[in-house]
């Protein structure tokens, strides 16, 4: 041992003592080095989760980069403990005069601690947006959104914000607690535009709406089929009626237990709809048509056992239209027995 230190003592110039500081020094190293590498190993055979793997990479490279400086800057400073007393002061003149830069380092920090953010969020710090893309000891990284871009999509800009910045300005998270934000999207209707399905507010994945989608399935309500079923009043003429009929009582409140509408379609069918609202009994109906000859009537219904009924993706024909049959024609007046809780569209011919 004694031959191989005077060997570089001799050949190269250096001391024993610095022969010994650079061992211990490559210690260090190698050590560290192994442990941040068994870490990573770890981490990545539980997870596959790319958002937890950069904050494991990130928060051990940090961690063993400051153990590095601090163990190999304790076997190269002598007399640490007077160091300690220079550091102090060192420490004071360089708070003032970096003030920006230990002002990140802080809101790194907060922003480990808090996470008013993390990777991937979407977020705006004041009049900046955009996709948190990386984040670093003294700033965080957006893929811009907006700005001059409608709709929120993305510029192409990547912008580099101070990490300081989340103690002065305002941060708003897109992706942070509700799953969703209102957004506004105006349609222009001209009297040429399809004004009925305008009419539509609610389309898909909403309540009441027509369909319902869940990756590369989807599934059409009761409500698309009502839809179906009515449109058959589109462009035809109004035609005027009376209805009589019972009350449905709910509690305090009475309704018509039948409601009804007709018209009369360019090549002269005459479409009745009925709604029986009344969960439990049956309803007849007569239709009184006037200067009419009914030969044919097509029927249509729509109900279903139970008053909560509902198409699933697992049963999707729960609530579906069939084929109504409970139709009597008696010279000139029809007939109709309308189950409970159904819509019926009649065609008279």
């Amino acid at each position: 041992m004694h031959q191989m230190t005077d060997f570089f003592k001799n050949s190269i110039g250096i001391s024993p003592e610095n022969q010994t500081k650079i061992l211990y020094s490559i210690v260090i190293l190698v050590v560290l080095g192994t442990i941040r590498f068994a870490i990573l190993r770890i981490v990545w055979k539980f997870t596959e989760d790319p958002k937890s793997r950069y904050t494991w990479r990130r928060s051990v490279s940090f961690t063993v980069g400051f153990l590095t400086v601090i163990l190999i800057g304790s076997v190269w400073i002598k007399a640490i403990g007077e160091f300690g007393t220079f550091l102090g002061l060192l420490t004071a003149g360089l708070a003032i005069a970096l003030k920006d830069m230990l002002t990140n380092i802080a809101g790194w920090i907060f922003i480990l601690a808090r996470k008013p953010f993390s990777l991937g969020d979407r977020v705006q710090i004041g009049e900046h947006a955009g996709d948190v893309i990386d984040l670093r000891l003294f700033q965080f990284t957006l893929l811009e959104i907006g700005n001059w871009v409608d709709a929120d999509q993305s510029t192409g800009r990547i912008i580099h914000i101070p990490n300081g910045t989340v103690f002065t300005r305002t941060q708003a998270n897109y992706s942070a607690g509700f799953r969703f934000i209102w957004n506004e999207m105006p349609i222009l209707v001209t009297f040429e535009s399809n004004w009925r399905m305008a009419n539509i507010a609610q389309t898909i994945n909403v309540l009441q709406a027509l369909i319902f989608t869940k990756e590369d399935q989807m599934l059409l309500t009761p409500t698309y089929h009502i839809y179906d079923m009515y449109k058959v009043h589109h462009d035809a003429e109004l035609l005027p009626l009376s209805l009589e009929g019972p009350d449905y009582t709910f509690g305090k409140e009475s309704l018509p237990a039948i409601n009804a509408s007709a018209s009369k379609s360019p090549d002269g069918k005459i479409h009745v709809s009925l709604v029986n609202i009344d969960p439990e009994q049956i309803l007849d109906v007569v239709l009184k048509l006037r200067g009419t000859d009914v030969h044919k009537v097509n029927g249509t219904v729509l109900t279903s056992e139970e008053a909560n009924s509902h198409n699933t993706f697992a049963n999707p024909g729960e609530v579906v239209p069939v084929e109504f049959k409970d139709v009597k024609i008696m010279k000139d007046q029809i007939v109709v027995t309308l189950p409970a809780k159904s819509v019926v569209v009649l065609e008279i011919m």
